[in-house]
């Protein structure tokens, strides 16, 4: 009898041992591939933040250079502005005008 007892809690602990290894190694190949994603995905995340960063920077200079050509822009109409009043012949006031003369013997 006492080998019987002995035999069967040998087999049980093994197949109980098996099992438990079993488990173990499925365990640390899912924590693997877990830790594979994580890695991926912390990678991705940090090219994400370099690239939000160089858009980021990208869009400070466009607005930038955008303020110095409406700056440019504003100033040359009133430039241009200027000189139509200057060049405008529809200003003159009624009344004799000489734009041209000619006296010749």
């Amino acid at each position: 009898m006492g080998l019987f007892v002995f035999c069967l809690g040998f087999f049980l602990g093994s197949r109980y041992f098996s099992v438990e290894m079993s488990t173990r190694k499925q365990v640390l190949v899912e924590s693997q591939e877990q830790q594979e994603q994580l890695d991926q995905q912390t990678a991705e995340l940090i090219r994400l933040r370099v690239i939000s960063e160089v858009d980021q920077q990208a869009l400070e200079r466009l607005q930038h250079s955008s303020a110095l050509f409406d700056q440019r822009l504003s100033t040359q109409r009133e430039e241009l502005m200027l000189y139509r009043k200057l060049l405008k012949i529809d200003s003159v006031e009624d009344g004799l005008h000489v734009f041209n003369l000619t006296i010749t013997p």
